[in-house]
């Protein structure tokens, strides 16, 4: 089922993505999220966020994917493929990232 109220859009065609599965830190609702995931708190993922460089436009994933998605490979070492099928990207990307 398509529930708009989720406000995803599917890139490819711009119909709403259904809510339930992982949508990258939108997914990520509550502070357990954070630490079983990435293995640091929401106040330290703001924090590394601040750190990093302003976000390059260009790019298909927020800063704030990319930063969960460096922290998930350090914590939980899901290999590259898996980590692009999580968060919608190509494996290469991922391993990029």
């Amino acid at each position: 089922m398509v529930d708009a109220s989720c406000n995803i859009s599917d890139k490819y065609d711009g119909t709403f993505l259904d809510c339930s599965g992982f949508h990258g830190v939108k997914s990520l609702t509550e502070e357990s999220g954070y630490s079983e995931l990435a293995g640091v708190t929401m106040e330290i993922f703001k924090y590394l966020l601040a750190l990093l460089p302003l976000e390059d436009m260009r790019r298909k994933m927020s800063q704030s994917d990319r930063l969960l998605l460096f922290l998930m490979k350090m914590k939980i070492g899901l290999i590259y493929s898996a980590l692009g099928v999580l968060f919608g990207i190509h494996r290469t990307t991922a391993s990029r990232t």
